[in-house]
């Protein structure tokens, strides 16, 4: 019995440091439901910047078609009368500038996800090591409560102790008395 006592107070030692880490645990996993939040905001910002994106590439290449088409042009399609190289000029002229503003909107757009792609990554890997921290606190909790459960074993066995000493105690009074008495 003396042993068993030994051995769970040694095991009981590391109670006060995983009390303490599990502190470190609840603070860790504090944050999990705003980090949750803001993943989603992310997402659904990256879902606006793909939508944009794909209409811009549209213009982008409605411009880039048109533009193609333009010097090939001899008559017009609706009315049939000869398209004046002027006027091919001007919605050359303008299909150029939906192009370029296009482009330039992709390319800032692009620069946008990007960064927007930084923060989510970061935002997973910070949800990541949460989910890690919630396993350790499951995985702590349950060794508390292992130690719990051997302090009251603890308890059990040095009531036990502390009665089988008295009652050796008892026993060397009781063979005392006897030896003290002489035997006929």
């Amino acid at each position: 019995v003396a042993q068993e006592i030994t051995t769970i107070k040694e095991a009981i030692v590391h109670k006060e440091p995983y009390a303490q880490q599990l502190l470190t645990f609840d603070t860790e996993i504090a944050g999990k439901e705003t980090t949750e939040k803001t993943l989603i905001l992310l997402e659904q910002e990256m879902t606006v910047l793909n939508k944009e994106e794909t209409t811009a590439d549209v213009a982008r290449k409605n411009a880039e078609e048109i533009l193609k088409r333009i010097p090939l042009l001899q008559n017009c399609t609706l009315c049939l009368q000869d398209v004046m190289h002027e006027h091919k000029e001007k919605i050359s002229d303008a299909q150029t500038i939906v192009l370029n503003d296009a482009m330039t909107e992709l390319l800032v757009l692009q620069q946008k996800k990007q960064r927007l792609e930084t923060r989510m990554e970061e935002q997973k890997k910070f949800l990541h090591s949460i989910v890690l921290a919630e396993k350790k606190k499951a995985v702590l909790q349950t060794m508390l409560q292992e130690i719990f459960i051997k302090e009251k074993v603890l308890q059990e066995k040095q009531t036990l102790l502390q009665t089988l000493e008295e009652q050796k105690k008892q026993c060397e009074e009781g063979k005392k008395a006897l030896n003290t008495f002489p035997l006929e």
